[in-house]
């Protein structure tokens, strides 16, 4: 779902990480 709207890594970091952990899960 959000994956498929592109979003700027630069709009938010801390979101960033925050879904690469929920990936890895």
């Amino acid at each position: 779902s959000d994956m498929e709207k592109p979003r700027p890594k630069i709009d938010i970091p801390a979101l960033a990480g925050a879904k690469k952990e929920d990936s890895k899960i």
